[in-house]
């Protein structure tokens, strides 16, 4: 069988896509269209139907996931099963050869961010010893409900506008916090992968 996935990040987009699919590739049932808009439930029921041998075919590799741990997982995934991953002109995704290029990328984000973390710990040493700052914990305090409530955001349970204002928080120090969150989430998947493939 042939499907189509694609993951989109607006509805507009959607309805232009799906337009096009079926006025320019008209092999590809209707049925067999699965597209995700801000969210993952598409691809859960494409998972569920898809065979061993399928062919999957995507817009462009960029729309098979918004998350580098998500578009990795998805990879995995259709290299478990022998999915073969072509682009709408017939081009054949070498599943294997991106996911070397991703592990490679990865594990460059792994140790930029570590050095990242190591130059802001020194900056603040060295502020500390010359008078001029303070090492220790951030002047706001994060609620011990912060990462459960953003999980709930990203469920489309909540709204980062309305969670905000409970907070009292200013919308740059708000997203500040929420980005350091999704980067910890990041690099929590990174070493977990790492360590399950023996290199962590």
């Amino acid at each position: 069988m042939e499907y189509f996935y694609s993951y989109l990040n607006g509805e507009d987009i959607h309805r232009k896509l799906q337009d096009k699919l079926v006025r320019d590739y008209p092999k590809i049932s209707k049925d067999c269209i699965y597209i995700d808009v801000n969210d993952c439930a598409q691809w859960l029921n494409l998972k569920n139907i898809i065979c061993h041998d399928d062919k999957l075919y995507i817009y462009e590799i960029n729309y098979l996931a918004d998350e580098p741990s998500c578009f990795k997982n998805r990879l995995l995934f259709l290299k478990k099963y022998n999915i073969q991953l072509k682009i709408l002109n017939e081009t054949i995704v070498d599943i294997e050869q991106i996911l070397k290029t991703t592990e490679f990328v990865q594990s460059t984000i792994r140790k930029s961010i570590y050095d990242k973390q190591m130059e802001g710990i020194h900056k603040a040493l060295e502020k500390k010893r010359n008078g001029t700052g303070d090492y220790g914990r951030p002047k706001i305090t994060l609620p011990d409900d912060f990462e459960a409530n953003i999980k709930k955001i990203m469920r489309k349970e909540m709204k980062h506008e309305d969670y905000r204002e409970r907070l009292g928080f200013k919308r740059s120090t708000y997203f500040k916090f929420v980005k350091d969150l999704k980067d910890s989430w990041k690099q929590q998947e990174l070493e977990r992968s790492l360590r399950k493939d023996g290199k962590y």
